[in-house]
């Protein structure tokens, strides 16, 4: 009996040792005190991970090149759009999900935006909205889940700075980043090389773990070639363009209009007539936005050509608007609209350093067309912040070897949703361009024609319940097999397939592949 307890005890100590060592890196990482966080980048991304930080480490420093912010309120809140923010001054819609895990880290931020002047539209009854040729349905009356808040990108950003501000332990300095400080032995990023705002001498701050959030510009490419790691890139340029205005409303002008918001999508319109939204974002200011696809079909800033360009539903109450609105900002035009994903996931096993996170624009770049950047960032973000909580939980506190890489891997799935709905949409336009990476794959185009027949279905049959539940699941207030139900399923699928067939005999114009 104890010799066969011994062998018992002999095998679970054996087990025990071989899991343990299963657990370890390729390169042996020393113990890590949680003392220093460096983040890089001050914009959604950064701020929200900062908050993440502040709960695991004793200091938390986010360097940002244009500066700690000015959290005081201004009547121009566009005024207050960073420069390292081209976008900043258009149009920002956070997804009602990522909005939530906003306030989530950042409790009571959601009612703040609301009282400080931000805008709640009801996205049906508030929103006269014509999409694909379909009227999206207005009654009068429908579920909170309906309202959303509509804001300039510098008012969301203002509050969620405030709110770092004021954690004790979190520091905002201004300083470009040149490098990562990398110790190839055992794969460890161990802090960063920066310039302050003086911009007179290179310094280095040496920290246990580095979140790089610093943007589509991150200097993750350099310093990860110089240590001769180069992964792959998926890299599109659909060929989007801009251009957008404020406007701000007398009270009688306001009384005319008889919503919160206005949107014409139509990929019917004739060659030169954008899509548009004109939609209140905070303290009485209003946007007008054009969008366009394709070189020839850039939306102007000329008042002229913007008449011109104009059709579709609502436009001579836009044209009026134009002529009689006190017109707040000039015409801006934008074309930052390529999408970039550096598969930083798809590193060999034991090549992604330690210590060292990318999230946000840093990873992935969206079509800012599609509004997915922010909420993308903030399911990042809570990723970043469970794996932490599920390391300390497994104890492994002190050792934060193979978490780095966990995370990289973990935020992959929140990508892949956002990017295969922006590019399922932007691959099925032929002015669209593949740098690198996989492009009109069948899976898009299978997605793009499914999407479409959806929407197609549910705006098309003027049922309100369907509309409320497509939106939620728009929102991500509700999960996608929310739609799987056979009054939606059979006839898209129908339609789907029908439509297949039919250009199989008789094939309609494809894009042309670049």
């Amino acid at each position: 009996m104890i010799v066969f307890l011994a062998i018992i005890f002999v095998a679970f100590v054996a087990w025990k040792t071989l899991r343990q060592s299963s657990n370890l890196c390729p390169h042996e990482s020393p113990k890590l005190p949680r003392s220093h966080a460096v983040v890089v980048g001050a914009g959604f991304a950064g701020l929200m991970a900062a908050r993440v930080l502040s709960d695991h480490f004793k200091k938390v420093t986010v360097i940002e090149r244009d500066g700690p912010g000015d959290t005081a309120a201004k009547p121009d809140s566009l005024s207050q759009a960073r420069r390292g923010v081209p976008q900043g001054r258009f149009p920002h819609l956070i997804i009602a999900r990522g909005l939530e895990i906003i306030d989530y880290f950042f409790p009571g931020v959601r009612q703040e935006l609301i009282v400080d002047g931000a805008a709640v539209i009801n996205f049906l009854r508030d929103n006269r909205a014509s999409m694909f040729g379909f009227k999206i349905p207005r009654p009068t009356s429908t579920p909170d889940s309906m309202n959303y808040v509509f804001a300039t990108r510098p008012f969301f950003e203002r509050h969620v700075l405030a709110r770092v501000n004021n954690i004790p332990n979190v520091t905002i300095v201004q300083g470009t980043v040149s490098e990562l400080l990398y110790r190839p032995e055992d794969n460890n990023v161990y802090g960063v090389t920066y310039r302050n705002k003086s911009g007179v001498d290179d310094q280095q701050l040496l920290a246990d773990f580095v979140v790089d959030c610093s943007g589509r510009k991150s200097m993750l490419d350099k310093s990860l070639k110089d240590i001769g790691k180069e992964p792959e890139m998926y890299h599109v340029d659909p060929c989007a363009g801009y251009a957008s205005a404020g406007f701000r409303p007398t009270a009688e002008q306001l009384r005319d209009i008889d919503c919160k918001c206005m949107v014409n999508m139509d990929d019917n319109a004739p060659q030169g007539q954008p899509h548009w939204s004109f939609f209140e974002v905070d303290n009485g200011l209003w946007l007008l936005t054009l969008a366009g696809y394709g070189p020839d079909n850039q939306p102007p800033t000329d008042i002229d050509k913007i008449h011109a360009c104009l059709g579709g539903s609502f436009t001579e109450e836009i044209k009026t608007v134009i002529n009689t609105w006190k017109r707040e900002t000039e015409w801006i035009a934008y074309r930052g609209s390529q999408t970039m994903w550096r598969r930083f996931d798809l590193m060999k096993p034991g090549e992604w350093p330690e210590n060292l996170v990318a999230l946000g624009d840093a990873v992935c770049v969206f079509n800012p067309f599609y509004g997915q950047g922010i909420t993308s960032a903030a399911l990042q973000c809570l990723t970043l912040d469970s794996m932490m909580r599920a390391h300390v939980l497994n104890g492994l506190q002190q050792d934060w070897c193979g978490l780095s890489t966990k995370v990289q891997k973990g935020i992959v799935p929140v990508l892949k949703k956002f990017w295969n709905n922006g590019q399922s949409e932007d691959m099925a336009r032929p002015s669209t361009k593949i740098i690198s990476g996989p492009g009109r794959t069948l899976g898009l185009k299978i997605q793009h024609a499914i999407s479409r027949e959806l929407i197609g279905h549910i705006l098309g049959s003027n049922d309100v319940n369907k509309t409320i539940m497509f939106y939620e699941v728009a929102q991500m207030l509700a999960p996608e097999t929310r739609l799987l139900t056979p009054s939606i399923v059979v006839p898209v699928l129908f339609r789907t397939v029908r439509k297949a067939l039919l250009n199989l005999i008789s094939p309609a114009a494809k894009p042309k592949a670049s």
